[in-house]
């Protein structure tokens, strides 16, 4: 049997498959051949649709896998042998069913999803599978039916998202995140040994401000971080005007008012998950619009920036200077208290206040 591939008097290629055999008259000579040219275009359309779609699902780094319309297993891929724990014997032609979870309240088994695929095409959440040694495993399911020429379903495709691997990747990411985070903040304080410490500090006041006020666990975190590197267009600054003990001229000061604007140009390309750049940006404006770079107004300005601009001051007025000794914390209780609703937050300084002679909070 050979294939061969001919072209069409229209012009397009047509696939031949040939079979023949040799004939021979009644004293054995051989008289030719008889043979049979088949069009075969149709089935290596779909054997080409069925190597893209294997390679396909062998490239997908979730676990992914191929059921018929009666819900039987016909293709797993590799990712799904390795998160499962199943072999190709055991897995292969089995109902769907064998990777239900026992039965739990809100969680879709198989049989429920499929059903859902016969309804409406499709399925997509978060669900529960589980493997062959038992263990139950949260997953993200999406899942899609595929459909015959005529309309009829003829097997579903599914991916599963190990949502355990997930979390625990994005733990080690944020981990690996703030220390990257504190290392920068580390860098730029030892260029200025007065104030070695100020960013820390300001970031144990701006979450404690936080958390009072009900913030979220994502809140905090952003918050967090852009704290900690509020201050880094300072490393701009020439290290003899950061660490100058007496009184700074107009143009040095000028110099020094251009860290917040210098600090978003650093980290203006970095796709942080929450919004670090304009915390760095605006740390230095002021609800009534005498703040800087850009003079924003009280709702302009995002609330991690107001809370950083209070616990900023606080801790500025509270700590030693190389131009002057630390001032008593009612005084800078007091510059806070004096310009709220004006420059500061009305909340966030309540709350620093609350915090200073309530919970006797001290910098660490």
């Amino acid at each position: 049997m050979i294939e061969n591939i001919n072209l069409h008097k229209k012009g397009h290629k047509v696939h031949i498959e040939t079979s023949g055999k040799a004939f021979y008259n009644d004293q054995g000579k051989f008289c030719g051949y008889r043979g049979v040219d088949r069009d075969i275009s149709d089935r290596k359309i779909r054997q080409d649709e069925s190597k893209i779609f294997t390679e396909s699902m062998r490239q997908i780094s979730e676990a992914a896998l191929y059921l018929d319309a009666k819900g039987k297993i016909i293709y797993v891929n590799q990712t799904f042998f390795d998160l499962f724990g199943y072999t190709s014997e055991e897995i292969l032609h089995k109902p769907i069913s064998i990777l239900s979870c026992p039965k739990m309240a809100g969680i879709s088994n198989p049989k429920e999803t499929l059903k859902a695929l016969n309804e409406i095409g499709f399925w997509e959440g978060k669900t529960c599978r589980v493997t062959k040694a038992g263990k139950r495993l949260k997953v993200y399911l999406r899942a899609r039916a595929v459909y015959e020429d005529d309309g009829k379903i003829k097997g579903y495709v599914s991916s599963y998202h190990d949502l355990n691997r997930h979390n625990q990747d994005e733990k080690r990411l944020r981990k690996t995140l703030k220390a990257t985070i504190q290392a920068i903040a580390n860098t730029i304080e030892k260029r200025d040994p007065y104030t070695f410490g100020h960013v820390n500090r300001v970031a144990q006041l701006s979450l404690e401000i936080a958390k009072e006020m009900g913030m979220s666990k994502d809140f905090l975190r952003g918050l967090e971080m852009g704290s900690l590197i509020h201050d880094i267009g300072k490393i701009y600054i020439p290290a003899e005007i950061l660490n100058r003990p007496g009184k700074l001229s107009d143009n040095e000061m000028g110099m020094i008012k251009t860290h917040s604007e210098v600090g978003f140009d650093i980290v203006k390309d970095i796709d942080f998950p929450w919004p670090i750049k304009e915390m760095i940006r605006q740390h230095h404006e002021r609800l009534d619009g005498s703040g800087y770079p850009d003079g924003l107004m009280d709702k302009e300005i995002l609330p991690e920036a107001k809370i950083i601009a209070v616990a900023d001051v606080m801790e500025a007025m509270s700590s030693h200077r190389p131009y002057r000794p630390a001032l008593d914390p009612e005084l800078a209780l007091g510059e806070l208290s004096g310009n709220k609703n004006t420059r500061y937050d009305a909340e966030v300084v309540d709350i620093c206040d609350y915090l200073h002679r309530k919970k006797e909070f001290t910098f660490a």
